[in-house]
């Protein structure tokens, strides 16, 4: 772990980040739009595309290259896309020059999974065949990765074009949260809070079960999803969950994954745009959209 990383792991603790998470979680904000086109860099074209219950946010540069990143924004599937998430985006078109299409998908508790995932795989077929020739990337954070997931089997399900590699950090991918193992992982995780967690996925699933692969992908088919690269953080709420996907993706046929764990990181840490770490992982993605 980095000095920086020490030192933002020890700054988490000291102000309760977990009590602020945990409120965003409970009373989503829904004034501050982090993600309107005025509050990029002068140096990008922005456009927004609003659909019926959500809007794609399309991002480039002056000279777009023919990769194509989908970037699916963690927050539990409550909280809508933030300031580091603009900034991930810009740091990555910068970096690649690739067009980054931000999906805002639809949020609980004024829907639920059906409606978010409907509109994903809807929004992803309509951008390949808007873009037949562009190469595309996958990327999620958090929630967004664990819909990333349900992305891929969805797409495989339908015979339909994957993206050319997939990169997932800190996924949730088992809302049903049931391990014993949690409640006590959740004493050294400074960020994640278990009860507003559980409360916000049965919220999420509305109708349907925990263990939907649709909701959780960990109960999924996973197989045949191609190429994913997986960063997580030692300290994390969520690791138990995450080796497990990472050894069922490892014994699934037709698909093929790079995991990289990294020594006392906290969930999400990508959010924290300075961190070696995050840069590190940032390179990662940046070779997956050049040649």
């Amino acid at each position: 772990m980095s000095i920086r990383g020490n030192w933002l792991l020890h700054k988490m603790k000291r102000e309760n980040l977990k009590r602020g998470v945990e409120k965003s979680f409970r009373n989503p904000n829904r004034r501050e739009d982090e993600l309107a086109p005025a509050k990029f860099a002068d140096d990008f074209v922005v456009t927004e595309e609003h659909l019926e219950t959500g809007r794609l946010v399309h991002v480039t540069t002056k000279t777009p290259s023919r990769y194509h990143l989908i970037f699916l924004h963690g927050g539990a599937f409550t909280v809508r896309g933030t300031e580091s998430h603009r900034q991930l985006i810009e740091l990555i078109a910068r970096a690649s020059n690739a067009q980054v299409t931000y999906f805002d998908f639809p949020l609980t508790p004024e829907h639920t999974a059906t409606e978010t995932v409907t509109f994903t795989v809807a929004a992803y077929l309509d951008l390949v065949e808007q873009y037949p020739n562009d190469h595309f990337v996958l990327f999620g954070d958090s929630a967004g990765a664990g819909l990333a997931l349900v992305l891929l089997t969805q797409l495989r399900d339908q015979s339909a074009r994957l993206p050319e590699n997939t990169l997932l950090v800190s996924p949730w991918v088992d809302l049903q949260m049931a391990d014993s193992k949690l409640d006590d992982a959740e004493a050294e995780d400074p960020e994640l809070p278990l009860d507003a967690l559980r409360d916000t996925a049965e919220i999420y699933a509305g109708a349907g079960s925990l263990k939907d692969p649709t909701i959780s992908p960990i109960y999924a088919d996973l197989s045949h999803l191609g190429a994913i690269d997986v960063f997580y953080g030692t300290t994390e709420l969520l690791v138990s969950d995450t080796k497990k996907l990472i050894a069922k993706l490892q014994q699934s046929a037709g698909t093929t994954v790079q995991s990289y764990a990294l020594h006392n990181m906290m969930h999400d840490y990508i959010l924290w745009t300075k961190l070696p770490e995050t840069k590190r992982t940032l390179a990662r993605l940046t070779d997956l959209l050049t040649d």
